[in-house]
């Protein structure tokens, strides 16, 4: 098989297919098995006349892990990986005027 002039062996094609149908079986387990999980725990606090249990906080409720300090440490560190990485790229691509 081959797309943009890259050949890619059918072997790896059915790994990579593989890998993507394991991954989304998992994801699917994972979900079902904390919905039925944090469901369960509502029921038994229910039937014992007590508060469920909260539940997890959504994508947008997320808590910070680490300070505004480190956050801009870490991100002027990535920054200058990148730079270091595909600054060649970036300056061949320039030079061509791509």
């Amino acid at each position: 098989m081959s797309a943009l002039g890259v050949t890619i062996k059918p072997t790896n094609l059915l790994r990579g297919f593989y890998f993507a149908a394991g991954l989304a079986a998992a994801a699917g387990a994972c979900t079902a098995t904390r919905g039925a999980l944090w469901g369960g725990a509502t029921t038994v606090a229910r039937a014992h006349g007590t508060l469920p249990p909260p539940a997890p906080k959504g994508a947008g409720q997320e808590e910070r892990l680490f300070g505004a300090e480190f956050r801009a440490w870490a991100a002027g560190k990535w920054n200058s990986a990148v730079d270091a990485t595909l600054g060649g790229l970036a300056k061949f691509l320039a030079d061509r005027g791509l």
